[in-house]
């Protein structure tokens, strides 16, 4: 089994949704886990970020949000814990979506491990 980490980064959430992450679909493709995360709020003006995780196939939606406007406030930032330690595994095109209440005011990065078989 071989890992690959991977970096996801969005500068400057926007407020529309926007895939910012989809898990491989190579056919040795195992898993993804979320191993990290932070949000950062450089602005005057606290914002809200929205981030989804969803099943290939679907659509971002009420019932898969991770967590709905956490509110990352102004000149500050977030490790984002809760979805760092969640132990969430995506599986062959799952994908993470991220939105913000505020246009150019947050920026979003997640750290993930991927897992391929040999």
């Amino acid at each position: 089994m071989s890992t690959l980490d991977v970096d996801v980064i969005q500068e400057q959430v926007t407020v529309a949704e926007v895939v910012v992450y989809t898990a491989s679909t190579a056919s040795n493709f195992q898993s993804a886990k979320i191993t990290g995360g932070i949000s950062t709020n450089p602005t005057a003006t606290d914002a809200e970020l929205t981030v989804n995780v969803v099943k290939f196939g679907g659509a971002a939606a009420a019932s898969n949000q991770y967590f709905p406007a956490k509110v990352i406030f102004a000149n500050n930032y977030d490790l984002l814990n809760s979805i760092a330690g969640s132990g969430i595994t995506l599986k062959s095109g799952d994908f993470i979506v991220t939105k913000g209440s505020v246009a150019s005011t947050l920026n979003f990065k997640l750290s993930i491990t991927e897992k391929y078989s040999d």
